[in-house]
């Protein structure tokens, strides 16, 4: 077996893994209790491992970056945002024990990356887009879209959560999910720490473009800066207009859209699902990707 089909299992049974882990925080939010409601934490931590190991074995065996491709971009974001999301409940205080529930909508994204990261990129990038500023780009962007992952995620449970209240539905799925002050709050913070380093993919992104003469994407460039103004307005009517719970929720989803749609729009170009032997792309600021050359 060569690395390149190594890869290719190790990717499968972390695709796997994950499965199993949406399946068991499914499983502990419609009620369930022992058995595979209960292994959902321990699930998604192995895949998340496994995650890290793959990455590991593109960096040092096959010798590639690891985001050297929008795939292998998108599959770290799922991998970042699994160990955020684990530190996150791992690390948080015995009133925010419900927060473990939110997996629920962690699991199937990290699921979801990784049944787009599905070749791994060989050899080194061209020489055009050899800089020192893109990779701070690259890894600014990924983990921003890490932390709106978990942001969302919460906002997402949030409105759920709210929508139970108003049908006075005071048992069942309502006693499961965290209180709404805590969802509301937990997701402020992730946004919180993700729009600095949005603001910062952006700007080297401007800094790479200006560099290196490229136009870049219309449509990937509105979505990422519709992005960035959606994240910015929440957070300052948040603090300015005193904006919490229901609107800061649906601002926080609607910016993470928009950042998941710039993915999107690139996945769904021609010619860009399955790559030619040996060919790689390389990711351009603001979600524009340059195909690379044969090794």
């Amino acid at each position: 077996m060569n690395l390149a089909h190594a890869a290719d299992l190790l990717l499968a049974t972390i695709a796997v893994t994950y499965a199993c882990a949406s399946a068991a925080y499914f499983a502990r939010l419609v009620g369930r209790s022992g058995g595979l409601a209960s292994v959902g934490k321990p699930l998604l931590a192995v895949a998340a491992s496994l995650h890290l190991g793959h990455f590991f074995l593109v960096a040092t065996v096959v010798r590639a970056c690891p985001v050297q491709g929008i795939h292998e971009a998108t599959s770290f974001t799922g991998a970042a945002a699994a160990w955020l999301f684990l530190g996150a409940s791992t690390f948080r205080r015995s009133s925010d024990a419900r927060l473990e529930v939110v997996g629920a909508f962690i699991a199937p994204f990290a699921l979801a990356s990784v049944l787009a990261a599905r070749f791994i990129g060989l050899g080194d990038p061209p020489a055009q887009v050899r800089s020192a500023i893109l990779p701070i780009h690259v890894t600014a962007v990924l983990l921003a879209v890490a932390l709106f992952t978990v942001a969302s995620a919460l906002a997402a449970t949030y409105l759920l959560q709210e929508k139970q209240l108003k049908k006075k539905k005071i048992g069942g799925l309502l006693q499961r999910l965290p209180p709404l002050d805590v969802l509301d709050r937990a997701s402020h913070r992730f946004l919180l720490a993700g729009f600095p380093l949005l603001t910062i993919g952006i700007v080297t992104g401007l800094v790479w473009i200006g560099r290196v003469g490229s136009e870049g994407s219309g449509i990937r460039q509105i979505l990422t800066y519709a992005a960035w103004f959606l994240f910015a307005g929440v957070l300052f009517m948040r603090s300015a207009g005193g904006w919490r719970g229901r609107r800061a929720a649906w601002g926080t989803l609607l910016g993470f859209g928009c950042a998941v749609l710039v993915f999107l729009v690139y996945l769904a170009r021609p010619g860009q699902a399955r790559p030619q032997p040996g060919a790689r792309s390389v990711i351009e600021p603001a979600g524009v990707i340059a195909p690379g050359a044969q090794g």
